[in-house]
């Protein structure tokens, strides 16, 4: 028997003229039973009835649909075709709000759940996203929020929150700029992701804005993004608010932005600050935890971000095992740590907290084979020949995840990625996650993302 899965999340930006319109985002997956996996289905039709607007999923299964403002107040009938299959119709009835749908198609039969969605990652009626901040960077006294942290350290750190557009029109995985293909030269936020505003808080202001905005999100959540080499403070809001937006995520989100000073042949420089960092990240992490109301807590880092976030919280899970408590889910993206320390020195420190720990590696990430060529050792996030697996971490295997230049974005970049970290907030383990099939190495499980 065969059944399909059809998992939308349904964002409205704005209904302010004519023009605007809902974008209908979602991913289809079909299942085999009894063998119990999932693979993302290409070339499924899904059609707004009665209407010529459709489209057909792609090879990872995503599709988006743009559906007109005259019709959202009125009931949504999705038709869905696939070869093998008799067309169903899935009825939805929504308003003006933005909601996540969960459709189940098992054989001929229909299955819709509607959840409302709330909190402040959400979009605003004009399409922004408000993202928190912490950084260590050195202020710069300047109108422009691209410009207001530089690259440089600070003894103390800063406080605040961005507001990032996103653009009606945007893909799962993107981080839209100007392409010059297109001849585009300059950000535009109707068709880029893009820094609108800067705003600096006292840290008593900052953290009072936190617990109120922490209240009204479901389950008390956040998220805090700690980003790796090579990344401007600017980006690294740009990319907060982007996962948040893609994960469809209704806690609160935050980013920690060390002084990178985001250029490419900087990397022995942000070694050195990256290590310099630990013990205002550690600081920020304590104050996060115990003066806000905070329940649940996600700790992603990327890349080189990854080596103060494991000793940050490695230290406070010796030091404050109460607050440690609070962290959810510890999540490593390519971490850009020597593969041996990670096993040997911050797993026994990290594990000592039982937090559920994931660890995403690739073998095709360019970027951490030029590491292990500059290192001499291999890296914690680099799967090569032999995946990192080791008891108390759980291991994904994202090889042929991401098809950008350096292929070690993946975790921001990659529709599929996404999806699997949606399901882990949703608190799935690895063999629960359709995406997802295990292998065996050494006595030990791991899991690889199927192509």
């Amino acid at each position: 028997m065969k059944k399909i899965y059809l998992s939308l999340i349904l964002l409205v930006i704005g209904i302010q003229s004519c023009f605007c319109q809902t974008i209908l985002e979602g991913i289809i997956l079909q299942e085999y039973i009894p063998a119990n996996f999932s693979v993302p289905t290409s070339g499924i039709t899904v059609l707004l009835k009665n209407t010529s607007i459709g489209t057909v999923t792609d090879s990872e299964g995503q599709f988006s649909i743009s559906v007109p403002d005259s019709i959202m107040d009125e009931e949504i009938i999705l038709v869905i075709s696939a070869i093998g299959y008799t067309n169903v119709e899935a009825k939805i009835h929504l308003t003006n709000d933005i909601h996540r749908v969960r459709i189940e198609l098992i054989d001929n039969e229909v299955k819709v759940e509607v959840e409302k969605l709330v909190g402040s990652a959400l979009l605003d009626t004009k399409g922004i996203s408000t993202v928190y901040f912490a950084t260590d960077r050195n202020f710069v006294k300047t109108e422009d929020p691209w410009e207001m942290f530089g690259v440089n350290r600070s003894p103390n750190l800063s406080y605040g929150y961005c507001r990032v557009s996103i653009p009606i029109d945007h893909r799962m995985g993107e981080l839209e700029s100007p392409n010059i293909w297109k001849l585009e030269l300059n950000f535009d936020p109707n068709k880029h992701i893009v820094l609108l505003e800067t705003k600096v808080n006292k840290k008593s202001d900052y953290f009072k804005m936190l617990r109120d905005s922490i209240e009204k999100s479901t389950e008390k959540k956040a998220f805090i993004f700690i980003h790796g080499y090579n990344v401007s403070f600017a980006d690294a809001a740009r990319r907060t608010a982007q996962m948040s937006y893609d994960l469809g995520f209704t806690g609160v989100p935050v980013f920690y932005s060390w002084p990178s000073k985001a250029s490419t042949l900087k990397y022995t420089v942000d070694e050195a600050t990256i290590e310099w960092t630990q013990l205002h990240l550690k600081s920020f992490l304590i104050d996060f935890l115990s003066q806000t109301n905070v329940q649940n807590i996600y700790v992603i880092a990327h890349s080189m971000g990854n080596r103060a976030m494991t000793r940050a919280i490695a230290s406070l899970i010796n030091e404050k095992p109460q607050l440690a408590k609070k962290i959810k889910e510890i999540i490593l993206a390519a971490p850009d740590i020597d593969a041996d320390v990670f096993k040997q020195e911050i797993v026994p420190s990290l594990t000592k907290g039982k937090h559920p720990i994931t660890l995403y590696a690739s073998s095709d990430d360019l970027a951490l084979k030029a590491s292990k060529a500059v290192h001499g050792a291999p890296r914690a996030g680099d799967s090569g020949n032999k995946l990192l697996v080791v008891k108390g971490v759980e291991s994904i295997d994202a090889t042929g995840m991401d098809t950008g230049f350096l292929q070690h974005s993946y975790i921001g970049d990659s529709r599929t990625v996404i999806s699997d970290v949606y399901s882990l907030f949703k608190g799935l383990r690895p063999n629960e996650r359709n995406l997802l099939r295990i292998k065996k190495t050494s006595n030990l499980f791991y899991w690889k993302f199927r192509l």
